[in-house]
């Protein structure tokens, strides 16, 4: 089963809305659409969570290559196993769909109970997430959804691509900052929603955070 491409779909609908902090989403079309890479490719993104990280990725899912996210928090002695070969790479060409039985993105397990395993998510598990939580939490046009999770593992990944099947927009910060979160939140026109482990949730109430 075939499905429009994610993001050339929010560009035509919402050219001028932020998709990644300030950049629009026709900003994030064009940047990504002229670093493609072949179709079949395995690329790894060893780039902090940002506009940049979000250009990488889906310049990948617009050529049809595999995204791999490496995260930068490994030691030395981990990348070795990452199998990393830095280099140029030919231009593909945009694929203006997505096979939802496709592999688009290559996540490694959080390996709390044994190594990180490599775990192949197609186009089909993140659309079908994404209308999961559109059921679950409902969805707002208007909705400003803050990451302040890691991008090389599903929580992270989650925001960013839901984000742009929706047409709407993700503050994504490098890392959790307890005063610049609480401070985002406050804003008036700060994000609307959040995802946070109770680790974090308990850092804002700590410092003052309270229901609105």
């Amino acid at each position: 089963m075939f499905v429009d491409a994610w993001l050339p779909r929010a560009a035509a609908r919402h050219p001028g809305r932020p998709a990644v902090n300030a950049m629009t989403y026709a900003e994030l079309l064009e940047r990504a659409s002229g670093r493609v890479p072949p179709a079949g490719a395995r690329v790894g993104i060893a780039l902090p969570p940002g506009e940049e990280f979000a250009v990488a990725l889906h310049a990948c899912l617009l050529g049809g290559a595999l995204a791999v996210p490496l995260d930068l928090r490994l030691t030395e002695a981990e990348w070795p196993a990452t199998d990393v070969r830095w280099g140029e790479h030919e231009a593909g060409a945009v694929q203006e769909r997505h096979d939802l039985d496709a592999p688009a993105i290559l996540v490694h397990t959080s390996g709390t109970t044994s190594a990180p395993k490599p775990v192949h998510l197609t186009y089909g598990n993140w659309l079908w997430s994404a209308l999961g939580s559109a059921v679950a939490l409902g969805l707002d046009q208007e909705e400003r959804w803050l990451c302040t999770l890691p991008l090389s593992h599903v929580g992270g990944l989650s925001i960013l691509l839901r984000s742009a099947i929706y047409g709407t927009t993700a503050i994504v910060h490098e890392r959790f900052d307890t005063e610049r979160v609480l401070a985002e939140l406050r804003r008036p026109d700060g994000p609307t929603i959040v995802s946070l482990v109770p680790t974090t949730l308990a850092r804002l109430m700590d410092a003052g955070l309270r229901e609105p």
